[in-house]
């Protein structure tokens, strides 16, 4: 019987395997190419094999790595508020003061 550290990780590993392989086989109706003369469905077929790899890894990094978490911690609120305040002052004045201007008060405030 296997034991599921973070059943989280696993179930993210497995969406993300079923989301690469999704694109995998909606992309073989594209012509493949080789990789000196690539064809219109080379990279995304490389980049879906590529995600299912990676949903793999961390599939088996959970299965067999034991929990040492049990919290996310405490939230940075004045961080997050920082943040998203700086977003909003941005989205608001850049109109107004222009792009430039609006980067140069939202990065030196």
């Amino acid at each position: 019987m296997i034991l599921i550290q973070k059943p989280r990780d696993v179930i993210g590993g497995l969406v993300v395997m079923a989301i690469g392989a999704s694109f995998f086989l909606s992309g073989q109706e594209l012509e493949m190419g080789t990789s000196f003369r690539m064809g219109p469905g080379y990279f995304p077929n490389i980049l879906s094999i590529l995600m299912i790899g990676l949903g793999v890894v961390i599939a088996v990094q959970a299965l067999r790595a034991p929990t040492t978490e049990h919290s996310f911690g405490q939230v940075p609120w004045r961080g997050l508020l920082l943040l998203i305040g700086a977003v909003l002052f941005f989205g608001f004045v850049v109109r107004g003061l222009g792009l430039a201007s609006a980067v140069l008060i939202v990065v030196l405030t």
